[in-house]
C-alpha cells in the first residue's frame, strides 16, 4: 500500500511537469500568433522540425542505455554511476559541437530547399546551439527520473518553461528579432537551466578525464534505439 501511494504521488508529480510546461506553452499561442506573420511562424515551424531532426541525432538512444546501465552500476558504486552519466555527457557534447559544425556548414543549401534563401547562417547556428544545450538539460532532468527526485525533474523543467517564455518575449517582442529571437530565447534558457540542473547532480560528473572507454558499449546498445 505504501509503494502504491509513493507511485501515484510520483505520477502526479511527473505529469503536473507535462502540464505545466504544455499549459505555459499554450498561454503563448495568442503572443506567438499576434507578433509572427503567417510566413515567419512558417519558418518558425519548419526550423522547429529540423531542429528536433537534430535533436533525435544527439540523443542517439543514450537516455535509454543511461536508464539501463544507471541501475546496472549502481551495485558498483557511486564511482561507476558518475563514469556513466559523465561519459553519456561528454558524447553528448563533442557528438553535439560535430554536428552543430556540419549543419552549420551545410545550412545554405538547407536554406535554399526549405526557406527560399530567406534565412541566414546566425538563425540556424542559433537554432543548432540551442538543441545541444537541451539535450545537455534533459540529460539532467533524466538524472532527477533515475535517482528517485520528481520534485527536482519539476523545477527544473518549469524553470525551463519559465525562463524560456521570458527571454522569448524579451527577444521577439521587446527586441523584434522575430524568428531569431525566438531560438535565442531556445539558447539562453537550455543554457541557463543546464548550468542549474548540474549543479545539483555534480556528484555525478567526473570530468577530470574523457571516459571514452564506456562509448563502445553504451553506443553498441543505444544505436539501434
Amino acid at each position: 500500500m505504501k509503494l502504491i501511494k509513493k507511485l501515484g504521488k510520483d505520477y502526479i508529480i511527473y505529469a503536473l511537469t507535462g502540464i505545466i510546461a504544455n499549459g505555459i506553452n499554450f498561454l503563448f499561442i495568442p503572443f506567438y500568433t499576434r507578433i509572427f506573420s503567417p510566413s515567419e511562424y512558417g519558418s518558425l515551424e519548419m526550423l522547429t522540425v529540423i531542429t528536433n531532426f537534430l535533436n533525435i541525432i544527439l540523443v542517439m538512444g543514450m537516455d535509454s542505455a543511461q536508464s539501463i546501465y544507471f541501475f546496472k552500476f549502481e551495485k558498483d558504486g557511486l564511482k561507476k554511476q558518475s563514469y556513466l552519466v559523465s561519459s553519456i555527457l561528454q558524447w553528448r557534447i563533442i557528438l553535439g559541437l560535430l554536428a552543430i559544425f556540419i549543419c552549420t556548414f551545410i545550412s545554405p543549401l538547407i536554406n535554399n530547399i526549405f526557406f527560399d534563401g530567406q534565412l541566414n547562417l546566425i538563425y540556424f547556428l542559433v537554432a543548432f546551439s540551442s538543441s545541444l544545450f537541451l539535450q545537455i538539460m534533459t540529460q539532467c532532468t533524466d538524472l532527477a527520473r533515475l535517482t528517485f527526485k520528481p520534485w527536482d525533474y519539476l523545477k527544473i523543467n518549469f524553470i525551463y518553461s519559465l525562463i524560456c517564455g521570458v527571454f522569448i518575449i524579451i527577444f521577439v517582442g521587446i527586441f523584434r528579432e522575430k524568428v531569431l529571437g525566438y531560438f535565442i530565447g531556445l539558447f539562453f534558457s537550455s543554457l541557463i537551466v543546464s548550468f542549474y540542473g548540474w549543479k545539483k547532480f555534480t556528484k555525478y560528473l567526473s570530468l577530470n578525464k574523457i571516459h571514452w572507454n564506456l562509448w563502445p558499449k553504451l553506443i553498441n546498445f543505444s544505436f539501434p534505439i
